[in-house]
């Protein structure tokens, strides 16, 4: 069942982006190079780990080199920030704004899948989602306005998201269990860009 897979991925990826904003938050004197460097890794951690689970499932993608892509993009601009952090991070946090916006539409579009198929836990993807929108366009705002106060932002912003997202993954976890069905004909409606939410 490629729910097991996705959701494995998908706390990996949760903890580490609350791990990273942990760092950006915890960090004495935090600097933009820092924060770069930092976020590139969270890049190319996701872009990897996406590429994998695409190369994978690809039989479950109608289109797959374009989740190809949408997997290597991350990659890309990880690999930037952590070779050009300082000239990379004038742009942060627009990149990061943009990347949680989209990411937090693509939840909306699952919540209401999940909700279709009667799944329980649809209110609390529908919540994570909203809230990603939210800090996503704080972020591309960026009302802060020394270098320090944008990095404890971003690192706020990494926390919160990553806290949020183990939790629902362990909400969602309980409530498959005790559906089977549902499940099973939600796989065949699957989107191939529902993945990225996850």
């Amino acid at each position: 069942m490629i729910w097991k897979e996705m959701k494995r991925s998908y706390l990996v990826i949760s903890i580490c982006a609350a791990l990273l904003g942990l760092l950006l938050l915890l960090l004495p004197g935090p600097t933009l190079a820092t924060a770069g460097i930092c976020t590139g890794v969270c890049f190319i951690v996701y872009g990897v780990t996406k590429l994998f689970e695409v190369t994978r499932f690809r039989n479950h993608f109608a289109n797959y080199w374009l989740q190809c892509v949408l997997a290597v993009l991350p990659i890309v601009f990880g690999v930037i920030f952590l070779f050009k952090p300082l000239a990379a991070t004038s742009i942060l946090p627009l990149i990061l704004g943009v990347f949680l916006a989209v990411y937090g539409i693509m939840g909306l579009k699952t919540s209401v899948k999940l909700k279709k198929f009667g799944l329980d836990s649809w209110w609390f993807n529908l919540i994570t989602a909203v809230l990603t929108i939210l800090l996503g366009a704080l972020a591309i705002f960026n009302p802060f306005a020394t270098a320090a106060a944008m990095v404890m932002m971003m690192g706020a912003i990494l926390f919160t998201l990553g806290v949020f997202h183990v939790v629902q993954y362990f909400v969602a976890s309980h409530r498959f269990k005790k559906v089977g069905r549902q499940i099973s004909e939600l796989e065949k409606e699957w989107d191939s860009f529902d993945w990225f939410w996850f």
